[in-house]
């Protein structure tokens, strides 16, 4: 992929930070003023060889060009790094630094000249040729750093090797051997040291090169993952928008299928003749099609953001999956199909798991097989295995319907996929069933997968799940234990509603009970009733104008007066949504559509003095605290009260 030319050009800016001429000159400049004191050990140490070469006057004059040299060689790099840290052109301060370096050089220069010219001995002169060498090198080394000082000290310190051979030629009568091994010296001296001057150029030019592709690299790798991050902030805000699209249709077309569902069932109270009660079996078959195909949606969407939530108590294990068999068994009969259910003796009478996920799961491989099936039977074989960690459950569907072909095993779990288009087309469904299913089972420590098909027509499939080992609790209550609904005590109940027709459905639901029902069509007003009527339960919907259910819930709690309980009624069917009313100080949560059976069964619980649950299912009472209830809610300390405590009313 190629980089964007942003990033060639920080990873170029990047570089010039750290290996342009300023940044070099800097470092330049720096070694050179630290390292002065050291420079003068080698100054010492050649003085003193032209104290025993040459005399003790020649030594003295060495030191002092020396240290001249150096001193403005120092002054004028000290003086260009202030300059060039306020701001000032690098050029000027170059070509001046350029001259200080000469300059330098040209004092070495001249003390290797008086030691060449005025050595007594080939000797003195070799030790000449040998210092010159080293000062050359020297020069050579800061090339990389400050070139044109470089060049111009070496040019400086060069120039006295044909001085040198001029003086000498000058002064000699004829060539001797002694001449040609200085010759000689002079030649390797110079080869020696260009050769290594080469080679230390040549490995800092790999050096830049393998620095430059290194920024350019990391500068690519730093795009890429901005570019990264960018992509995964626009995944996570259309996931965010996803979610709030689904929470809002799930809310606008809950509400109406409320009422829907509401009035199905108070019709079917009534006494109708056949034509009218098949009318109003296929409203309510039609409306529960309606409510599944939400709920698959949101389960999707709450698989997908990973906030699916699951619970591990124990459950009967064998109850749970006849559970789903007889619930699924009308409808086959309906087909003149036959459910079976077999079982090998291995299930555990107890497990921990999540037996209303297990129990999902198996309404939808059971479903479909009854869907496909035009005649035969359907059966279900179950059997455990005692693993390490728990028990692994392993379950068979087989169905003698019209069958998947392997090419398109793993197409059926893909979302809003079946079979074929033919298949939609005559069975019509979402195609959700089964990708939910698995991503179920895989949470659950499991899998489904469709077994290649044997000799008979139909599909098999296969789901397997990893089961705790159930505590050794007496008393464990079936998942399928039904709620308890003729003991409704008289109580005070508020219905806060802003949606006229579902007000008038719960006061129909609630008709020859003995409710005394007052209500109220926002928040605010609802907050007005509860200072007077002083009401037992409250009904709260949780989307009204002027205040929300919450924030009416939040204004009540601060009442002093007798706290009621607050049963949520909302067409919001997200976990939050439930931490939201629970936060907010409510007990009970049910969800829209509201059916007449869960209203009576919370009211029941609290005329029994139970505390009430919070509804997870779509027609089910259920929370993950039900053994123990929840905890008396608490005011805050600002509310008003004198404790933070307030005391509920009629003893509910």
């Amino acid at each position: 992929m190629d980089s964007p030319p942003s990033a060639g050009l920080a990873a170029q800016a990047q570089f010039d930070a750290r290996y342009g001429k300023p940044a070099l000159f800097e470092r330049y400049a720096r070694a050179r003023i630290r390292q002065f004191p050291v420079r003068q050990v080698a100054t010492a140490i050649g003085s003193v060889g032209v104290w025993h070469i040459v005399s003790p006057s020649a030594a003295v004059v060495c030191i002092a060009l020396a240290l001249v040299g150096e001193g403005i060689d120092a002054a004028v790099l000290t003086h260009a790094r202030r300059r060039l840290a306020r701001g000032v052109p690098f050029a000027p301060l170059e070509w001046a630094t350029t001259v200080s370096g000469a300059m330098q050089s040209l004092t070495i220069a001249l003390c290797v000249m008086i030691l060449l010219v005025f050595a007594p001995t080939v000797g003195g002169a070799m030790v000449a040729l040998f210092f010159l060498t080293a000062s050359v090198i020297n020069a050579g080394l800061v090339l990389s750093h400050h070139k044109r000082a470089a060049q111009a000290k070496m040019v400086v310190l060069l120039a006295c090797l044909p001085l040198y051979l001029a003086v000498m030629f000058a002064q000699a009568d004829s060539f001797t051997v002694e001449h040609l091994t200085m010759l000689v010296s002079m030649v390797m001296l110079t080869f020696v040291t260009f050769t290594f001057i080469h080679a230390m150029i040549r490995s800092w030019r790999r050096r830049l090169a393998n620095e430059q592709a290194l920024m350019e690299g990391a500068a690519r790798l730093d795009a890429a993952n901005q570019e990264l991050q960018e992509a995964q902030n626009r995944a996570e805000q259309a996931a965010q928008a996803k979610s709030a699209f689904l929470a809002t249709m799930s809310h606008e077309i809950r509400t109406p299928l409320n009422a829907v569902v509401g009035m199905c069932d108070l019709l079917a109270e009534r006494k109708m003749d056949k034509e009218g009660e098949m009318q109003v079996d296929t409203i309510r078959t039609a409306s529960s099609a309606l409510l599944q195909i939400i709920n698959d949606v949101l389960d999707l969407s709450r698989l997908e953001a990973d906030r699916m939530t699951f619970e591990t108590r124990p459950f009967g294990l064998v109850e749970c999956i006849e559970g789903a068999v007889r619930l699924l068994s009308p409808l086959a009969r309906e087909k003149g199909l036959e459910v079976r259910f077999t079982q090998d003796g291995s299930l555990p009478a107890q497990a921990s798991g999540d037996a209303g996920r297990i129990r999902q799961i198996l309404v939808n491989l059971i479903g479909n097989a009854i869907k496909f099936t035009s005649e035969g039977t359907v059966e279900v074989e179950a059997s455990a295995v005692r693993a390490t960690d728990g028990w692994r459950l392993i379950v068979y569907v087989t169905d003698s319907g019209i069958g998947v072909p392997m090419e398109r095993a793993e197409a059926i779990f893909e979302e809003f996929r079946q079979a074929d288009a033919a298949t939609t087309r005559r069975y019509g469904g979402t195609g959700l069933g089964l990708p939910i299913s698995r991503a179920l089972a895989r949470h659950m420590g499991g899998d489904i997968r469709l077994l290649p098909p044997g000799s008979q027509p139909g599909a098999r499939f296969q789901l397997d799940l990893l089961l705790e080992i159930a505590p050794d609790v007496a008393g464990v209550a079936s998942p399928d234990d039904a709620p308890v609904l003729d003991v409704i005590a008289p109580v005070r109940v508020l219905l806060a509603d802003d949606n006229a027709t579902n007000r008038l459905m719960v006061a129909s639901f609630l008709k020859r009970t003995p409710v005394v029902l007052q209500e109220a069509v926002d928040g605010r007003e609802a907050v007005e009733i509860c200072k007077t009527m002083q009401p037992d339960v409250i009904l709260m919907d949780m989307s009204m104008p002027e205040l929300d259910g919450v924030q009416a819930t939040r204004a009540i709690r601060a009442l002093e007066i007798p706290q009621p309980r607050i049963i949520a009624i909302t067409a919001n069917a997200f976990a939050s949504d439930r931490a939201a009313c629970a936060e907010a100080g409510m007990d009970g949560f049910l969800t829209k559509p509201l059916r007449k059976v869960v209203l009576l069964a919370c009211l029941a619980r609290l005329s029994r003095g139970e505390k009430p649950l919070f509804q997870l299912g779509p027609d089910a009472v259920s929370d993950q605290d039900a053994a123990s209830g929840r905890e008396a809610w608490t005011s805050p300390q600002e509310s008003g009260t004198t404790s933070g405590k307030s005391t509920r009313s009629s003893g509910l």
